[in-house]
Parts: C-alpha cells; sequence; structure tokens
C-alpha cells in the first residue's frame, strides 16, 4: 500500500516537472536580467523544493542537478545572479530536464 502511494506521488511529480523546471528557468531568468528579488526568492524555493522531492522520491541523480541550481541560487544573495552563475544554473537546469525525460530511481 505504501508503495502504491508512494509511485503514484512519484509519477504526479514526473508528470509536472516539465512545468516546473520551466518555471524555474523562468524565473531565474528574470531574477538574472533583471535583477528581479522577488524573481530570485521564487527560483530558491522552488529549486529547493523540486531538489527535495525528487531525494524523497530516490531520483538521486535529479536531486544533485536540482541541487547544483538551489546552491548557486543561494549564493546569489544581494548581489543577484552573475552572469556566470546564469550560465551554470541554465546547464544544471538542462541536465536536470534530461534526466527528467526518464526520471527512473538512479
Amino acid at each position: 500500500m505504501l508503495e502504491e502511494r508512494l509511485a503514484q506521488a512519484r509519477a504526479a511529480f514526473t508528470a509536472k516537472l516539465g512545468e516546473r523546471l520551466d518555471a524555474l528557468a523562468r524565473a531565474t531568468g528574470r531574477a538574472s536580467r533583471e535583477g528581479d528579488g522577488a524573481a530570485l526568492e521564487e527560483a530558491r524555493q522552488l529549486a529547493h523544493k523540486l531538489a527535495g522531492s525528487a531525494g524523497t522520491f530516490g531520483l538521486a541523480a535529479l536531486r544533485a542537478a536540482l541541487a547544483q541550481v538551489d546552491r548557486e541560487l543561494r549564493a546569489a544573495g544581494e548581489e543577484g545572479v552573475t552572469p556566470a552563475a546564469a550560465e551554470r544554473i541554465a546547464a544544471a537546469i538542462e541536465q536536470a530536464r534530461a534526466i527528467a525525460r526518464d526520471p527512473s530511481p538512479r
């Protein structure tokens, strides 16, 4: 019963993952281009939640990619997202997208 519920929750998470990664990319882009502090906080929270959920569902590679985004966003601090950080974040989000195409636990 518990395994079935976990599998259902994992399926729901992965079904919406593309949309959530799009939202993360948009928020990160606003934070980088416009210095939007609210967008930076939105991106931080989303990256953290997604990384945590991926870990809960045993999706270690996805968790690692999203944790990298989370670390980069937290490191941005008051200075905001630098162009170099934006490139690293975009690469980690793309890595997460690639993993999301086959999100089986690894």
